[in-house]
C-alpha cells in the first residue's frame, strides 16, 4: 500500500516559515501521537485525509492525500498497522 501527500497536484511543503514539516507530515505525526488503538494504514489515511480536507480548505489550498495499492506486478497485497506505544503506568505512593 502507498500513502501519498497528494494526487497529481502540487503539495504544501510547510504551513509557516517556522514549520519543520509539511502539512501532510504534521497531520501524520499528530494522528500517530493521538492514537491509542491498533491503527490500520487505511484508518490512518482516512484520519489524515479528513483532517487535511478541513485544514486545506481553511487555508485555501487543494491537497488530497491518497491511499492505494502499489502499481507493480510483483507487489503482494498487504497493509501497515500502527501499534501505540504503551505508556508506563504510574503508581501513587504514600511516604511517611
Amino acid at each position: 500500500m502507498v500513502l501519498t501527500s497528494g494526487q497529481d497536484e502540487p503539495v504544501v511543503d510547510s504551513t509557516s516559515a517556522d514549520s519543520a514539516h509539511s502539512l501532510f507530515a504534521n497531520l501524520f505525526i499528530t494522528v500517530l501521537r493521538q492514537n491509542d488503538i491498533l491503527l490500520s494504514g487505511e484508518m490512518l489515511a482516512y484520519e489524515i485525509s479528513s483532517r487535511m480536507a478541513e485544514t486545506s480548505a481553511r487555508m485555501g489550498l487543494k491537497q488530497t492525500p491518497t491511499y492505494s495499492n502499489l502499481q507493480d506486478p510483483q507487489h503482494m497485497f498487504g497493509d501497515f498497522f500502527f501499534v501505540p506505544v504503551a505508556s508506563t503506568a504510574r503508581v501513587a505512593s504514600i511516604t511517611r
